[in-house]
This record gives structure tokens, C-alpha cells and sequence, in this order.
């Protein structure tokens, strides 16, 4: 990404090798602590060409920015002034003009917002690189930083949902027996009606009455369906939300068994392991209390599929 109107350059001076003063050939460079600025003329008789190269550090983002020019101007005794043309499309030229003393270059200009001062020293292109490779690890730098601040925040989250969604299965625990109880009643107010049922005479008022008990019956049977519903949904929530918390806690641990790549003495480090170090725990407690909620809805299924079977012979026999 190449954003480069606009900008101050404010750069620092390198040291400086001898240079003739005859000619302006070389390459020039200039170094600041977000930024590496690379120029490299051909001197033919005071005209000019040759090429600009900038790295600059976003400041917004983890990234460089980079500006590529070619360059054509003339230098006429201490007066430099050439024209640098992006080679990026859409770009508009700048007009940059300066002096020249021993082996600096003392350049400003501009154009359509783009805004230069430079202070340049012949040099080599060894030493831009060098200062391109110190800006690349400082994006690798804050890159990390800026993940790592986010996994820290991840794991106090997740460590809190963890404990929240315990507390919340405590009490839904407490809700799983009734629906085995209220299964179990069910079917034994059932029987007591098919029990009643098979009782009365043949004949007169019985018959309306064993109707009633047969709609009794199979209303109860309904219910008990709509009980066993309850229950599946209650299930399905619990067991989809605590694989998503255990899917998020498995990546945050992998993460916190993988290398860092930040400096080693930062306050963020030292919170990123205290919280590695917290998370195991945490987790093994929340693994425990998930298998014992699974346990007791496969319980409570199991009752409801025993319940169900003799349900369903009643209101067959009703």
C-alpha cells in the first residue's frame, strides 16, 4: 500500500563518505525512526535522472508504506532541482528543488498536497536496506503487539464466560431431575386412568366417561411430549454453547503454547503468560461441569424413551 501525500519528511543525517565534487552520481540516502528514503542520480554534464525510493512507517496500521519515482532535473553549482514522477498510476509529479554542500543534500518541494524536506548524505544502498529491515521488524512489532493485546483480552473473556455459563449450569442442573419426575408422573397418572377405565360397566353413562378418560389420557400423553421437547431444546443449547466456548478455549490455549514474538521484558508478555497459566484450570473445571450437564441429559433421556415406551402402550390400550 503506497500512501505517501502529504507527508513531513523530517529525516536524519548518516555518515558520510568522500565524494567528488564534480559530479552529483551516487547514491543518497536518509533515515528518521519511521521512515528510509533512497535516491540515486546519474550526473551527465549537470542533467539529471535517476530514480527515488521512500519506506515509511504507517502510522495507523502495522505496515510501509512505499513511494517509487523517477527522476529527471539538472544541478547547476550548488542549485539542485529535478521533477519526480510516482511510477504508480494516477499519480501526480513534484517539483524538488535544494543546494548541495559536500556530500548532503538539503532538498524541499512538493506538490498536489505532497509535501518534502529532506536531508539526504551519499551513502549506500546497503545502508537503506538496512534501515527498510529495521522498519519491517518494527511493523513485525507492533503487528504481534497489537494481536497479543487482543488474545490477552480473549483469554480474560473467555475465562469469564467459562466461569459465568458454570454458575448458569449449576442451576439448570437442578432443573433436569423434574423432567424425569414429572415423566415418571406422567405415566403413572396414566396407568391410574387406564386402570379406572377398564373398571366401568359396559353400557349407560360409561361410555361417556371412559371417552373422557381416553382424551385425559392421550392429553397427558401430549404433554409429555411437549415436557421431552423442553427438555431436548435445553440440550441442544447447552451442548452447542459450551462447544463453542471449548472451541474458543482450545485455539486460545494452542495460542498460548506457541512462540511469542514480542519483546521479552514487556508488562503485555508478562500478562499474556499469567493468563496462560490461569486458563487450564479454569478449563478443566468447566470441562468437568459440561460433562456432568451432558451426563444428566442423557440420563434424562433415557428416562423419557423408558417412559415414553409405556406411554404409549397405555394410550394404545385406552
Amino acid at each position: 500500500m503506497r500512501k505517501v501525500w502529504g507527508w513531513m519528511l523530517l529525516l536524519l543525517s548518516a555518515t558520510a563518505a568522500p565524494v567528488q565534487a564534480a559530479s552529483l552520481s551516487g547514491t543518497y540516502v536518509g533515515t528518521g525512526p519511521d521512515i528510509a528514503v533512497l535516491l540515486q542520480l546519474v550526473d551527465s554534464g549537470g542533467q539529471l535522472t535517476g530514480r527515488y525510493e521512500q519506506v515509511k512507517l504507517s502510522s495507523s496500521e502495522p505496515t510501509l508504506n512505499r513511494l517509487d519515482a523517477g527522476i529527471k532535473g539538472n544541478v547547476d553549482g550548488d542549485t539542485i532541482v529535478f521533477e519526480m514522477k510516482p511510477t504508480e498510476l494516477l499519480s501526480s509529479n513534484s517539483i524538488i528543488s535544494g543546494t548541495v554542500a559536500s556530500n548532503v543534500l538539503r532538498l524541499t518541494g512538493g506538490g498536489n498536497g505532497a509535501t518534502f524536506n529532506l536531508n539526504l548524505v551519499r551513502s549506500s544502498e546497503d545502508a537503506f536496506n538496512s534501515q527498510v529491515a529495521t522498519l519491517a521488524n518494527q511493523v513485525s512489532q507492533i503487528g504481534a503487539t497489537r494481536t497479543l493485546t487482543t488474545d490477552v483480552k480473549a483469554l480474560e473473556a473467555i475465562s469469564q464466560r467459562m466461569v459465568a455459563f458454570g454458575v448458569r449450569a449449576e442451576s439448570e442442573l437442578k432443573k433436569i431431575k423434574p423432567f424425569e419426575d414429572r415423566f415418571q408422573l406422567q405415566t403413572n397418572a396414566m396407568q391410574s386412568a387406564l386402570t379406572q377405565q377398564r373398571t366401568l360397566m359396559q353400557g349407560g353413562d360409561s361410555v361417556a366417561i371412559r371417552s373422557q378418560i381416553n382424551g385425559a389420557i392421550y392429553r397427558a400423553g401430549g404433554e409429555s411430549f411437549q415436557l421431552h421437547a423442553a427438555l431436548q431444546s435445553a440440550h441442544a443449547e447447552f451442548e452447542s454453547k459450551s462447544i463453542a466456548i471449548l472451541n474458543d478455549t482450545n485455539a486460545l490455549l494452542k495460542k498460548c503454547q506457541s512462540p511469542i514474538s514480542i519483546a521479552t521484558n514487556s508488562d503485555l508478555l508478562s500478562t499474556w503468560k499469567s493468563r496462560c497459566e490461569q486458563l487450564p484450570p479454569v478449563a478443566t473445571n468447566f470441562r468437568n461441569r459440561a460433562t456432568q450437564m451432558l451426563t444428566s441429559f442423557a440420563h434424562a433421556e433415557a428416562v423419557w424413551q423408558d417412559e415414553d415406551r409405556k406411554q404409549q402402550t397405555i394410550m394404545k390400550l385406552s
